[in-house]
């Protein structure tokens, strides 16, 4: 029923989205192979419920990790700017440091190398959302 209902409403801001049933783990190879960003997967018969999070409704992430330089670290707020090995600027991070990485981060002058993770890449070929995961 709430497919027909959905189906007639003509808004470029309302979509019937396609799912799969089963065999997640195919589609999320898949979503590798494309490099694209991730799935929404959620538990048969669970209701969404808005403003909570739950193990009924996960988000699940295609992560992809890079090797990149930290090139400037800026205090208040901690901010810190990335850059390739060969000097190219691929954006910068300032949310998503644990104490120990913050820590390094405090302690260490730029330039030095950093494993991040990160949402693919940008249009402009920046990365996408990236956080640091360790410093090398």
């Amino acid at each position: 029923m709430l497919t027909e209902v959905i189906s007639e409403i003509d808004s470029p801001y309302i979509n019937l989205v396609s799912y799969v049933a089963t065999e997640g783990e195919q589609l999320f190879d898949v979503i590798k192979e494309n490099k694209m960003e991730g799935v929404v997967a959620k538990r048969i018969g669970s209701t969404y419920i808005p403003g909570t999070r739950s193990d009924d409704w996960r988000k699940i992430i295609n992560w992809s990790y890079h090797d990149v330089v930290v090139s400037k670290v800026s205090l208040g707020p901690l901010t810190v700017q990335l850059q390739s090995v060969e000097g190219e600027y691929l954006g910068s991070v300032a949310i998503g440091f644990t104490k120990e990485i913050r820590e390094k981060l405090l302690l260490g002058i730029p330039p030095f190398l950093v494993k991040v993770k990160a949402r693919g890449w940008t249009s402009g070929g920046k990365l996408r959302l990236p956080q640091i995961v360790k410093i090398k």
